[in-house]
């Protein structure tokens, strides 16, 4: 019954959204005297209202059909004064004439019908809202929230909590606002919306709460899933907004080239935002929103090329920081976003342009938006070289390659070897529940215990029953400011299904034999 209940509640609720929504200037009108069309006396509520659905959903003209409609809506709230749906209808025929007001005076003529009725004050709170009276609809969600009624608020607390602060917004009441976003986002969980979330940063960035939204944008990347790229490049691009009204310019940047990344409309908008006048003539500030647009130019790629990433720092050794661009050609309708991916590298002192293609033993030359540059020291001459990173599209997983750049000579340093692909391991399974996986370049067996992997359906492959590299991470794991890998290879059951963990490889580089070492080969669990 409870269910039921909520149905035909739900089903109210829409047809009244219409009523409170609808369309048309909100100046009041004169009610038309129209011919209502089909005799009305003798008719019951029900062949009424039937009457009154085909006339305002089914019937043109439109104009003409809901000013019918309103005659027979009479007829039937005079002879059931009770009728929701029948106020609820009128409302939204009156909204759709431009008849706003009226529709006003439609909601309190049913709470005298009907007094106490929630769901009626609730309506009517909607309808000032239309109408601009922010105090009134205020009070309207104040009296609905200390209702005693715990099943109607279950069903529109969170509803009336919105509408609530987007009054309080409209009256600039941003603090007040907060306020009841972070009662929305308490109540939600970790499951909060979206829309809660980045109202609530933009009410502190109207307070000028630049502290505050900066922290509050901080929390709220960590909320929203790492494939939706349109909210994240709405959240770094408001934290950019942020740190720039904060003048902590070269964070500022940082947020700001990510908000880009995600959506390049940011940098056209960056342009004109009221904040980033403050920084407007700052040369980091000009570097990141035409530096794209210039470097384009200058490499002559051709249409449809794009900056997926961009670095700035002393690339080459000569104390002067460089511009690092990595590029695609975008592609569109695929899993990736780019394609002919090339490393772009400007010497800031000389103006010298150099244009690499990753090269890899095998891999692919595309991309997705998951892809990055990462500028880490990894031969120990004291200067970072600079990680490409290429994101995998739907399969995920990464392709890495590095390259040192020292005097502007470009050696690559990690993807053009056989171990930047992964090592190489024997598989034997030595029981039921156990088998060893023995690798091929390090002295070292490693036990895998099939019996905690509940999906075990038979035996590992034989051979290569251990992938490829599918994730490298760069760690500074002995504090010496070089930084080693860690390479993670899926271990797979039969037919490559059925995962049971990852060997993980930390390699370190040795500049004397100009190769990599295999410090430590281990193997764990999960993902």
């Amino acid at each position: 019954m409870k269910r039921a209940a909520a149905v035909i509640i739900a089903m109210i609720i829409l047809v009244n959204a219409f009523a409170v929504y609808g369309k048309g200037p909100e100046e009041t009108a004169g009610k038309a005297q129209v011919n209502a069309g089909p005799e009305l006396s003798g008719k019951t509520v029900g062949q009424l209202m039937k009457e009154v659905d085909l006339l305002l959903y089914y019937t043109t003209p439109v104009r003409e059909s809901e000013e019918k409609a309103l005659v027979v809506l009479d007829q039937i709230i005079k002879l059931d004064p009770k009728c929701k749906q029948a106020y609820s209808y009128k409302a939204y025929a009156l909204n759709n004439l431009g008849r706003a007001i009226e529709a006003l005076g439609v909601y309190d003529k049913a709470m005298t019908a009907m007094p106490g009725d929630l769901e009626l004050l609730y309506w009517k709170s909607g309808q000032l809202m239309k109408l601009k009276r922010y105090k009134e609809a205020i009070a309207c969600y104040d009296k609905l929230l200390n209702s005693k009624n715990a099943e109607f608020l279950r069903l529109y607390s969170d509803t009336i909590l919105r509408d609530k602060a987007e009054a309080l917004c409209s009256l600039k009441r941003y603090g007040d606002a907060v306020k009841v976003y972070d009662r929305l986002i308490a109540g939600s969980g970790y499951y909060y919306s979206f829309d809660d979330g980045m109202k609530k940063g933009m009410a502190l960035m109207e307070l000028k709460k630049y502290k505050d939204a900066v922290k509050w944008f901080s929390e709220f990347k960590r909320h929203i899933v790492l494939d939706n790229t349109d909210q994240l490049g709405k959240v770094y691009y408001y934290s950019a907004c942020a740190y720039s009204m904060l003048s902590n310019i070269p964070q500022a940047m940082v947020e700001l080239e990510a908000a880009i990344k995600f959506d390049k409309s940011n940098k056209d908008k960056a342009k004109t935002d009221k904040y980033f006048k403050n920084i407007s003539k700052d040369k980091r500030f000009i570097n990141v929103v035409v530096f794209e647009e210039n470097l384009l130019k200058q490499l002559k790629l051709g249409d449809g090329f794009y900056m997926i990433d961009h670095l700035t720092y002393d690339l080459n050794g000569d104390k002067v920081a460089d511009e690092v661009a990595l590029v695609g050609r975008e592609i569109l309708n695929s899993e990736f976003n780019a394609e002919h991916i090339a490393l772009a590298i400007i010497d800031n002192k000389t103006g010298k342009l150099t244009l690499l293609t990753p090269k890899y033993t095998e891999g692919s030359i595309f991309a997705n938006v998951k892809s990055y540059l990462y500028p880490y020291d990894l031969n120990g001459d004291g200067v970072k070289d600079i990680t490409v990173k290429l994101g995998g599209g739907r399969y995920g997983g990464y392709t890495s390659c590095s390259y040192s750049f020292r005097d502007n000579k470009p050696v690559m340093i990690f993807g053009g070897e056989p171990i930047s692909e992964g090592l190489s391991f024997t598989a034997k399974r030595t029981d039921t529940n156990t088998a060893l996986l023995q690798c091929v370049e390090f002295d070292k067996a490693l036990t895998v215990n099939l019996a905690v992997a509940e999906r075990d359906k038979g035996r590992l492959e034989e051979p290569g029953s251990v992938g490829r590299f599918w994730n490298i991470e760069y760690v500074d794991v002995d504090g010496d400011k070089i930084y080693e890998l860690k390479g993670y290879q899926g271990v797979s059951g039969f037919g490559g299904l059925y995962g049971f963990g990852n060997v993980i490889s930390t390699l370190k580089y040795d500049k004397v034999k100009a190769a990599w070492i295999i410090m430590n080969v281990e193997y764990k669990w999960g993902r």
